[in-house]
């Protein structure tokens, strides 16, 4: 045994296994799959699974009462507008809203879509054509963009309709909010 501790090496794996004589003595205290608290399987924060609402169709969106955003759409011809009547807040976290684009030569192009508030995603929920919704239920989230055409939704999501989180609590809020919009997008 004294040769056994004057070689440095084994006394190096004579110490590990004195160390790891206790770990194995207390992992046979719990069941296999489970740890004490704060370690296994059982103690991950993973969220509930995220449900979607079925959601509901708006009315057809009046030309008097639209909001128009004021949004540089990268050279694309159109103007964007927002049906505030339509505008519904999800226990989902999703604000749902038709968006009404126009084209230099007057013909709209809507679409009911929502923003997944937190997730930083986008739905086209509908689309409509001679005052009639067609739903696209197999449609899947997509990222935002930050240019072109698409460079609306991502104002939507960051400056009236989304914290970084959450969704906003309350459609009046973000209505509001399109009606007196931040300074530093007009700019």
């Amino acid at each position: 045994m004294a040769s056994l501790l004057t070689c440095p090496v084994s006394g190096i794996l004579l110490s590990c296994v004195l160390l790891l004589v206790p770990c194995a003595a207390s992992a046979e205290k719990f069941p296999a799959g489970d740890g004490p608290v704060g370690f296994g399987p059982q103690s991950t924060t993973d969220k509930p699974e995220w449900q979607e609402q079925s959601p509901r169709l708006p009315d057809w969106p009046q030309a008097d009462r639209l909001i128009e955003l004021d949004v540089n759409t990268g050279g694309a011809p159109f103007r964007i507008l927002v049906d505030p009547a339509s505008i519904s807040v999800g226990k989902d976290s999703v604000v749902r809203f038709t968006s009404v684009l126009v084209s230099s030569s007057g013909v709209w192009n809507v679409t009911y879509e929502g923003l997944h508030c937190g997730e930083r995603l986008y739905r086209r929920l509908a689309y409509g054509s001679r005052e009639r919704w067609h739903e696209l239920p197999a449609s899947g989230w997509l990222p935002l963009v930050n240019d072109g055409i698409g460079r609306y939704r991502y104002v939507l999501y960051n400056y009236f309709m989304c914290n970084p989180y959450a969704a906003q609590k309350d459609p009046g809020q973000i209505i509001q909010a399109l009606h007196y919009p931040p300074r530093r997008i007009l700019d």
